[in-house]
């Protein structure tokens, strides 16, 4: 079963994205591709999924989101597919001059329904993982859940997956699916990659969907593995090593969340929630609107 209200079906693709900006979307086209025809509902990207190289030309490739050619492509490539795409990042222009590093979700309609700005920018002093996204970048100040299908999708982006508070704060929301698009260098991804995602799993009793960059590029190498992670932290799915580009495919299942939200009830009796957030989650979650085929996205301030 690839779609119904009990299982849906999912897709990472891993990028080896560059500095081409039209090789990199010509690779989102075909990945899209190789999803649809697996009976994928969902395909996710990486983050700088449409430019990955020196930070020096991103007011350059910049982009807004209403207007420009990358979201546009994406609006009829899911509509042409009937699928839904998340652009894992994009370097955004927005309205203020300011660049922000954006994840967009495009519904199987055509239509934006939600889209995150990074909040938490990646800063490293390590040997052969070094920078500071903030010399580039200006960090978001909200955090969004998007209801799509029969699930309400937290949305973060690579370095936020260091920071737990920020998915509890998603879990309050009602997000039982956590988008982790990355481009993790080699040198922390092996040792940190697999063992964060699967605490974001297990602590917030939820799916994650990690589509990640591979490979060298100009200014660093990515660590790859793209995987899909169930509730329990079970790896479901995951993009073999190398250097390819590719897809892994997944059947996320409600059953499974409420089995394990059942069984082990962490997030129900949880001793510490805040209450602006609980009231936040009761208020303007989309697991609380009326359930319909549309899209669904609230916001939380930080």
């Amino acid at each position: 079963m690839t779609g119904s209200s009990s299982s849906t079906r999912v897709a990472v693709a891993q990028m080896r994205s560059g500095t081409d900006v039209a090789a990199n979307r010509a690779s989102i086209v075909a990945l899209t591709e190789q999803a649809a025809a697996a009976g994928a509902q969902l395909v996710a990207f990486p983050e700088y999924a449409t430019y990955l190289g020196p930070d020096t030309a991103f007011a350059d490739v910049a982009e807004s989101i209403e207007s420009g050619p990358t979201v546009t492509a994406l609006r009829d490539l899911a509509r042409q597919h009937n699928i839904s795409i998340l652009l894992g990042s994009m370097v955004e222009s927005g309205a203020d001059g300011a660049l922000h590093n954006t994840s967009v979700f495009v519904d199987a309609r055509g239509e934006v329904a939600a889209a995150y700005r990074k909040v938490h920018l990646f800063t490293s002093t390590i040997a052969g993982a070094s920078g500071s996204e903030s010399d580039r970048i200006t960090p978001g100040t909200q955090l969004t859940v998007v209801r799509w299908s029969d699930w309400n999708l937290g949305l973060s982006i690579c370095f936020d997956v260091r920071f737990p508070e920020l998915y509890r704060e998603l879990a309050a929301m009602k997000a039982d699916v956590l988008t982790i698009p990355a481009a993790f260098t080699t040198v922390t991804g092996k040792d940190h990659w697999d063992v964060l995602l699967r605490a974001r799993a297990i602590e917030n009793q939820a799916y994650v969907i990690a589509p990640a960059q591979i490979g060298k590029f100009d200014g660093g190498e990515s660590f790859g593995r793209s995987c899909v992670i169930d509730p329990w932290g079970t790896v479901l799915a995951v993009v073999g090593d190398g250097d390819g580009e590719g897809i892994a495919v997944a059947d996320i299942k409600r059953a499974r969340l409420q089995q394990v939200r059942t069984d082990l009830p962490a997030l129900a009796n949880r001793r510490f929630a805040r209450a602006d957030v609980s009231e936040l989650a009761r208020t303007a979650s989309p697991a609380n609107a009326e359930n319909n085929e549309r899209s669904h996205s609230c916001v939380g301030f930080l």
